[in-house]
């Protein structure tokens, strides 16, 4: 089906409403394939940004939730689980320039604990608080101090 604003989907229907599989392209370069449900990604699905980035992995009521993978435009990298669009529980963060996080998100930043390894090699093994370090730490430099 082709919309007016230059929007397409080709795919499952339940009635008006997208339902089973399919692709949806958006006029400005942003794309979905996947599963939908009553009009809404809902299942596994990648939905890809004008700019390229990209996730793919698990989909409910419009929004990312269960594990997933998104890859930015710049490269950074995030495996884990979402719950409505945010990284929450365990998942796995890193960047182009080789730092990386593994451990506890809550709503969308560093929470609970987790291992940082700066781009330089250094490791902080600890506690985070709102994407900072907080309380009880080790950090590793690469001198070995």
């Amino acid at each position: 089906m082709d919309y007016p604003n230059g929007d397409s989907y080709t795919g499952k229907w339940d009635g008006e409403l997208r339902d089973g599989k399919g692709d949806y392209n958006f006029s400005e370069g942003a794309s979905y394939a996947g599963e939908w449900k009553n009009d809404e990604y809902s299942g596994s699905g990648t939905f890809v940004w004008s700019d390229g980035s990209k996730y793919t992995g698990m989909w409910l009521d419009g929004k990312r939730n269960g594990r997933g993978e998104f890859v930015s435009s710049d490269n950074s990298v995030y495996i884990g689980e979402w719950v409505d669009n945010l990284c929450e529980g365990y998942g796995e963060y890193s960047t182009a320039d080789g730092s990386s996080y593994k451990g506890m998100f809550k709503e969308g930043k560093w929470h609970g604990e987790g291992v940082f390894i700066a781009s330089d090699s250094s490791i902080y093994t600890g506690t985070f608080v709102n994407g900072m370090r907080h309380g009880e730490g080790t950090m590793q430099f690469v001198n070995g101090d």
